[in-house]
């Protein structure tokens, strides 16, 4: 299931949600009444709560969840264990600072990663505080479990990327949600109340928190397989647990055959969707488009290497198969590196023999390309020969290089 939520690339969501899985695993434990120990469980909770913080603050929230539950949970032990978890984490927090400092780039990670996210990112992002509403509203109706968009059956649901919504089907967000609000009820019909209170605080912040779908939920879903997968195979059953209700006994089997059912048919439609999708595997369907653009690119430019190339707003890719910088120091040109970026690039327009090819038809969130790219667009039609299927190219090259025609398949767009 990677592949749906971009886990093949190097994305702080990805790092975080890997961590904070082995987080949530391994303090989950020690709240089910396993014996912590000291120095291994402190490292392993140090390491990955770091790297989960330092990907994504707001993993902060997560994290002293899971000390909250740890301290409350385990009295004495937990009383141990706290402060080597935070010695662990400062650590490593005090190696990354004396790396920006040995490396004397300490300036550019204030200026880039803390002046920068504070005063623009912030602007643009969803939730600059905790945003407590939100997460009241799915704390009290059971993080949205019945929420429209997780609802839509369609069991032979295709879940081939680029599907725009994996998360919207019955299979994935209805049975992540589930996942969580079966174990959690599992857990206090065991009376382990704190384990279960955890279950479903540490869901609901996740899922309040940057996104619960595609890769900005990545953490979420886990989390959501990780207990769904627990339920299944029965290893939060306690052997010491009161025996309960039949009603209650008789909804948690429900509940861990359902779960069951839900996993195998989802890796079911993996697996299916992989294989009738094959071909789109090969050599041709991947590189080969590639290799034309390239190629295109080449003719474009009468072969000079020196010509710089950009496909804005996005996508540096093409500049690695065709070996050539783009027109300036910002290879993304978002919405919120516009300020910056915006001069950067027209910069580099004028001092350089360039060729933009730019997507003015997708959008990114609320936010339309043909919108935030005016400035570059007008710049280029003013300045530039417009060669058609979206793609410009600069004077110079315009005197020295044959006319070609652009082929239609040539317009990229996403």
């Amino acid at each position: 299931m990677a592949y749906l939520y971009f886990g093949n690339l190097v994305l702080y969501d990805v790092f975080k949600g890997a961590a904070l899985l082995v987080v949530f695993a391994v303090s989950l434990s020690i709240v089910l009444k396993r014996t912590p120990q000291l120095t291994a469980d402190a490292v392993v909770l140090g390491v990955m709560s770091s790297i989960a913080v330092l990907s994504d603050p707001y993993s902060t929230y997560s994290v002293g969840l899971a000390l909250a539950m740890l301290w409350d949970a385990r009295g004495a032990s937990g009383a141990r264990l706290l402060p080597r978890i935070v010695a662990v984490g400062g650590i490593i927090g005090g190696l990354y600072a004396l790396h920006l400092l040995t490396t004397g780039t300490i300036h550019y990670f204030w200026s880039s990663a803390i002046a920068y996210n504070w005063n623009t990112y912030l602007t643009f992002a969803s939730d600059s505080t905790f945003p407590w509403a939100r997460f009241l509203q799915k704390l009290l109706i059971g993080n949205d479990i019945f929420d429209a968009r997780w609802l839509r059956l369609a069991p032979a649901q295709s879940i081939e990327w680029p599907n725009q919504a994996p998360d919207h089907w019955l299979f994935t967000g209805f049975l992540y949600r589930a996942a969580v609000l079966v174990a959690a009820l599992d857990l206090v019909r065991c009376k382990r109340y704190r384990a279960a209170i955890f279950v479903y605080l540490w869901s609901v912040i996740l899922a309040t928190l940057r996104g619960e779908v595609r890769y900005h939920g990545i953490a979420f879903v886990l989390t959501g397989l990780f207990l769904a997968s627990a339920m299944a195979s029965r290893e939060l059953d306690s052997p010491d647990a009161p025996a309960p209700r039949l009603f209650l006994s008789g909804f948690s089997r429900l509940g861990q055959f359902g779960l069951a059912v839900g996993l195998i048919w989802l890796a079911v439609c993996c697996g299916t969707t992989t294989i009738r999708q094959w071909e789109n595997r090969t050599y041709d369907a991947t590189f080969l488009p590639y290799e034309k653009q390239v190629d295109l690119i080449n003719r474009l430019s009468c072969g000079r290497s020196d010509v710089r190339f950009s496909y804005l707003p996005w996508d540096l890719t093409l500049n690695f198969f065709a070996d050539r910088q783009p027109v300036g120091r910002y290879g993304y040109l978002f919405p919120w590196v516009l300020e910056d970026g915006l001069p950067d690039i027209i910069g580099g327009l004028q001092d350089r023999e360039a060729i933009v090819a730019l997507d003015l038809e997708g959008r990114l969130g609320p936010f339309e390309n043909k919108i935030w790219m005016e400035p570059v667009k007008g710049f280029l039609d003013e300045n530039y020969e417009y060669l058609g299927q979206g793609i410009w190219r600069s004077p110079g090259l315009r005197k020295s290089c044959a006319a070609i025609a652009v082929p239609s398949w040539a317009r990229w767009s996403r």
